[in-house]
């Protein structure tokens, strides 16, 4: 049986315990406050105006476009066609008629035309995108912006992005490292030593390269594959440049030469395979004064 003085102990605990929850609860509500803002903000990103299809959500404008993100696939380099086209159809899914005003890329080497003019509410057109496909192998993404007022009133002219991309292919297709060779500038009575540089040449797609020839259209320039590799198959080859001032100079006539001219040549390498470029041009500068 219970005791005089746990009875009289046992109101004071439950008033303890009391106090206690009640502090408690200054300390747990904003703790599940903060949950369930969290929890709405993750709830938001999932949901919403659903995915239409058009890359963008239906709250982003009336003009639509069920394929705004178009794939290409992959093209190669050397292919006959060096373009690609695709017509975007776009639609106005709002009930007023939609004034398309201009149609801009982010690039030169896309193009996007249309027929400017309105569209009525569920109507459409097509908008063509060419893009070029020549560079280097690799991812390739450009846009196209279609700017357009939706006949509202408010808000100036609203946007719609449509988007090529695709990936180009390595190909037999010959580049050099560096581009061009510039033997900067040379004095017709100069008798200094020969001046020199180098160049490296592979295929985009790393393929073999066999060398045939290098000669260069300048006087005094001569061309040499390191380390004696003409007629050998590497992934790719350093050729060594040679400027010989004095037969470069003997090839100038000092009274018609011209202060600051620069004589333009190039660099023709000729390799052997068959169904590719057999030859790769560099271009060749030197300087008069």
């Amino acid at each position: 049986m219970p005791t005089l003085t746990d009875t009289a102990s046992a109101p004071k605990s439950e008033k303890g315990i009391v106090r206690l929850l009640r502090r408690s609860v200054w300390y747990v509500l904003p703790l599940v406050a903060i949950g369930s803002l969290l929890l709405a903000a993750l709830l938001g990103g999932t949901g919403g105006a659903p995915d239409d299809g058009t890359g963008s959500t239906a709250d982003d404008g009336p003009l639509v476009c069920a394929e705004a993100n178009w794939d290409f696939g992959s093209v190669a380099q050397d292919t006959p066609k060096q373009s690609v086209e695709h017509d975007f159809v776009v639609k106005n899914r709002g009930d007023r008629a939609i004034t398309i005003h201009r149609i801009t890329t982010n690039c030169g080497c896309a193009v996007a035309e249309s027929a400017l003019g309105t569209i009525p509410p569920s109507g459409q057109t097509s908008v063509r995108m060419k893009l070029n496909v020549t560079g280097k192998p690799g991812l390739l993404s450009k846009d196209s912006i279609v700017f357009y007022d939706d006949g509202s009133g408010t808000d100036g002219e609203k946007q719609l992005r449509l988007t090529m991309h695709g990936t180009l292919t390595g190909s037999g297709l010959m580049l050099t490292m560096p581009k061009h060779i510039d033997f900067g500038t040379v004095n017709l009575t100069d008798k200094s030593e020969q001046r020199s540089r180098t160049f490296t040449i592979c295929r985009y797609d790393a393929s073999p390269l066999e060398i045939v020839s290098v000669e260069a259209t300048i006087p005094g320039v001569t061309c040499v594959v390191l380390p004696d590799g003409r007629g050998d198959a590497t992934e790719s080859c350093t050729v060594k440049v040679v400027l010989d001032p004095k037969v470069f100079c003997l090839s100038k006539i000092p009274g018609q030469a011209i202060r600051g001219q620069v004589t333009r040549g190039r660099i023709e390498v000729r390799t052997k395979r068959e169904g590719h470029d057999k030859r790769c041009i560099v271009p060749l500068n030197v300087a008069v004064e």
